[in-house]
């Protein structure tokens, strides 16, 4: 059970972190509109959670599959 809730919280937790991604790139484009600043920031943004996806959420799962397979 304890299992389940820590999976439960962190799926959450990402999920809330996905949804308030979107919500600022909405609002950034309704201030900004389309211009070339703006695909900077959202090309910043990009790589930003292109590394994340690297290197914190494969390592989340690279540290906790082996140890959950034990």
């Amino acid at each position: 059970m304890k299992l389940l809730k820590s999976t439960a919280t962190v799926g959450g937790a990402t999920n809330l972190y996905r949804v308030l991604g979107f919500v600022r790139e909405v609002v950034l484009a309704k201030m900004f509109g389309a211009r070339g600043e703006t695909d900077a920031i959202f090309l910043a943004f990009r790589i930003h959670n292109i590394m994340s996806r690297l290197f914190a959420e494969g390592s989340v799962s690279l540290a906790f599959v082996p140890v959950l397979s034990e």
